[in-house]
C-alpha cells in the first residue's frame, strides 16, 4: 500500500524508534503488536470523558492506524503522549461520522465489526442487527443525556452522586437519562427491528482501519483545498476568522497544505487515483473555482457531510434550488452536529439569493437559537429585519449582537461590508425603507448607527 520512501533523515530522528519505518502498515503493525503509546487505555478513557457510545477495541484500532498515518505526515511533536491523545480523538471522530454514513447508505447491511459490541449485546440484550442503529441515535443527542448514561448506567453512580457533581436537579437528570434510554429503546422490545430483515457480511481484517485512514487522509487533504479554493474566488462569503478575529486570507494555508501533501504522495504507490492526481496537479497552486471537484473527490473517497458541504458552496448561484435543498439537509442532519450552523448560513445566503427573504430570516433565526452568543446569526437577522421592516425582532437581535460584541470588531466590521455590498444590489425603494426602520431600532439601540450596513 506505501511506497518504500521515507520521510528525510533530520526530520525522522525525533520520532521515537517505534514511529520510524518505510511504511505506516509497518509502524501499525508495530504499535498493535506492543501498544507503547498505550492507545487502548487511552481510547477507552476518552470514550468516558466524551460520552460516546463505541466499541473500545474498535477506537483502539482507529487510533493506531491514525497514529501510523499521521506519524509519517506530522512533524515530530514536542508532547508525544499529547499528540497521541489528540489523534485518538480524530479516530472517535471519524467512527462517528463511519457509522451515520452507513445507516444512511446500507441500514439493512452490518459487518461482523458493526455488530460486534459485547457491553450493548450481552449486558443489555440488545440485538447484534441493531447495535449500529442504537449507537448512531445515543450518539446523536446531546452531552447530557449521554453524560447521564454513562454515570448512571456504566459508572454505576448513585443519583446523589450524579445530581451533586452535573449541571442538573433530579428532574434534569430524570429527563436527561429517558433521553438516553428512548435512543437505545431499552425496555421497548416492540420497537427493536426484526433481525431476519438484515444482511450480514464478514468483516475485513483489522488492518482495513489502515486502509481507510489513508483514503481519509486523501479526502481531508481534497477539503481543505476546497475551502483554500473557494475562498480565492469566494461569492456573498465573508472571510474567515483568525483567533484574534481579524480576517485571513486562506491562501496563507497553501504552504503547509502542500508540504503535507507532498508527504503523502511520498509514501503512495502510485495507483491511478483521481484524488491523488487531481492534488498532485494542484501542488504548485490551487486553482480558484476548483472547490467543487475537490469536494465531489473527498466525498468518493470517504463520504462526509464536510464534503457535502463544500460541494453545495461550489453551486452556481443561479442556481439556487440545488443549494437550498442541499443546505436544508445539512442543516438537519449534518455531521457532527456543530456544523449544522455553518449550513444555516449558507442555507440563508442562497435563500435571500432566491428572494425567499422571510425564509432566509426564518434560517438566521434558526441560526440565534442554536448559537445566540454568536453574532453571525444577529447580524444576518439583524439586516433582514430591517429590510422587512419588522422592528422588534430587529431590536432584540440588535440588543443580542451588542451584548456579544462591538461594532468596531474585526469579524462585525467584515460581516457589515459584507451586507453593505448587498444593499448595493438593492432597489432605491428597498434601501429607503430598510434606513428607515433601521433609524427607529438606532433609537433604541444606538451602536447600530456604527454597523454602516446601509451605507
Amino acid at each position: 500500500m506505501d511506497s518504500g520512501r521515507s520521510r528525510p533523515e533530520g526530520s525522522a530522528a525525533a520520532w521515537p524508534g517505534f514511529l520510524r519505518g518505510e511504511t505506516s502498515d509497518e509502524i501499525f503493525c508495530r504499535l498493535r503488536e506492543h501498544d507503547p503509546l498505550r492507545l487502548r487505555e487511552a481510547s477507552a478513557l476518552r470514550l468516558r470523558e466524551v460520552w460516546y457510545l463505541l466499541e473500545p477495541d474498535r477506537v483502539f484500532l482507529r487510533s493506531l492506524a491514525v497514529v501510523a498515518e499521521h506519524a509519517r505526515l506530522d512533524d515530530p511533536p514536542e508532547d508525544l503522549a499529547a499528540w497521541a491523545r489528540a489523534k485518538v480523538d480524530v479516530a472517535i471522530e471519524r467512527l462517528l461520522r463511519l457509522d451515520v454514513e452507513a445507516e444512511r447508505t446500507r441500514p439493512e447491511v452490518l459487518t461482523d465489526e458493526e455488530r460486534a459490541f459485547p457491553l450493548l449485546t450481552e449486558s443489555m440484550w440488545i440485538e447484534p442487527e441493531s447495535v449500529r442503529r442504537v449507537t448512531v441515535a445515543f450518539n446523536a443527542l446531546d452531552p447530557l443525556p449521554r453524560r447521564a448514561f454513562f454515570e448512571l448506567a456504566m459508572a454505576g453512580k448513585s443519583v446523589e452522586e450524579v445530581v451533586a457533581v452535573g449541571p442538573w436537579d433530579d428532574d434534569g437528570l430524570h429527563d436527561a437519562i429517558q433521553q438516553a434510554i428512548e435512543s437505545l429503546t431499552l425496555g421497548r422490545p416492540e420497537d427493536r427491528v426484526d433481525p431476519t430483515s438484515f444482511k450480514a457480511v464478514n468483516g475485513p481484517a483489522p488492518e482495513h482501519h489502515l486502509r481507510d485512514e489513508t483514503r481519509e487522509t486523501l479526502a481531508d487533504l481534497c477539503i481543505d483545498a476546497a475551502f483554500i479554493a473557494y475562498h480565492k474566488a469566494p461569492v456573498w462569503s465573508w472571510r474567515p476568522a483568525r483567533p484574534d478575529g481579524t480576517a485571513y486570507d486562506p491562501r496563507e494555508m497553501e504552504p503547509e497544505w502542500a508540504e503535507r501533501t507532498r508527504r503523502f504522495l511520498e509514501q503512495r504507490i502510485r495507483a491511478g487515483s483521481d484524488g491523488e492526481q487531481l492534488i498532485r496537479d494542484s501542488l504548485r497552486g490551487i486553482r480558484a473555482g476548483s472547490a467543487g471537484a475537490f469536494a465531489r473527490e473527498a466525498l468518493r473517497l470517504a463520504p462526509s457531510d464536510r464534503a457535502r458541504f463544500y460541494i453545495g458552496l461550489a453551486f452556481p448561484w443561479d442556481r439556487p434550488d440545488e443549494a437550498i435543498g442541499l443546505f436544508e439537509r445539512l442543516s438537519d442532519v449534518s455531521w457532527p452536529p456543530r456544523s449544522r450552523l455553518s449550513a444555516l448560513l449558507c442555507l440563508g445566503s442562497r435563500l435571500c439569493a432566491a428572494g425567499r427573504i422571510a425564509d432566509a430570516l426564518a434560517a438566521y433565526e434558526r441560526y440565534c437559537d442554536a448559537a445566540p452568543t454568536s453574532i453571525y446569526g444577529h447580524l444576518n437577522a439583524l439586516n433582514l429585519c430591517c429590510y422587512l421592516g419588522r422592528l422588534e425582532p430587529a431590536m432584540n437581535h440588535a440588543t443580542a449582537l451588542f451584548q456579544a460584541a462591538v461594532p468596531e470588531e474585526p469579524s462585525v466590521q467584515e460581516v457589515s461590508r459584507l451586507l453593505a455590498s448587498w444593499w448595493r444590489s438593492r432597489n432605491a425603494g428597498e434601501v429607503a425603507f430598510a434606513r428607515k426602520a433601521l433609524r427607529i431600532v438606532a433609537m433604541n439601540v444606538p451602536p447600530v448607527t456604527r454597523l454602516g450596513i446601509l451605507g
